[in-house]
């Protein structure tokens, strides 16, 4: 039994028919996600449903069978960035959130990766040791699962940072920002 819709990317699980199962805001979620006229731009996320809702009131712990559905259902995040402490800071902070995170510390690595599996969202550093990451983005941006990218840089640019959100990123963020401002991104 499917407890966990998803939805961004242009994509979605789940339609406005869906307000019994989803929910008034998932619904409405998926159906702004994956409407083929709409497609707006809705990070990607899940619904769990009101079944999973109502038993949870009933029951005060959820069904058994919806932690692998929903552990299915976090992220891929790809973090590209050739500073091995801050890779591995990210990394290990988001991990801890339960998303699956693959790393990368060049373009030509993060091609790579890219290439291999589908993401749901990206960090991607800007000055790398084979190019600047911004080189990159477009080609990033037109994978197949359309993922989120966040620009991070240890150099603040505001030139840089109009470019990047111009380019399709989601967002810049210096290397200085609270995990708080990672977290959210």
């Amino acid at each position: 039994k499917k407890d966990v819709y998803l939805f961004g990317g242009g994509r979605a699980d789940g339609n406005e028919s869906m307000k019994n199962l989803l929910g008034g805001k998932g619904a409405n979620l998926a159906e702004m996600a994956g409407h083929p006229a709409l497609r707006l731009p809705v990070p990607p996320g899940f619904t769990i449903t009101t079944e999973v809702c109502g038993y949870y009131s009933r029951h005060g712990a959820c069904p058994r069978e919806l932690r692998p559905q929903v552990d299915q259902a976090m992220a891929r995040i790809l973090v590209i960035d050739d500073d091995a402490f801050f890779r591995e800071f990210l990394s290990r902070l988001l991990a801890a959130e339960g998303h699956a995170i693959t790393r990368a510390d060049t373009l030509a690595a993060a091609a790579r990766a890219a290439g291999e599996a589908d993401f749901d969202l990206i960090f991607l550093d800007v000055r790398l040791p084979d190019g600047s990451g911004l080189d990159l983005l477009p080609r990033l941006r037109a994978l197949p699962g359309e993922p989120e990218v966040v620009i991070i840089t240890g150099t603040g640019d505001p030139d840089g940072a109009e470019l990047a959100i111009l380019s399709g990123a989601w967002d810049y963020i210096e290397k200085t920002a609270s995990q708080e401002a990672l977290r959210l991104a």
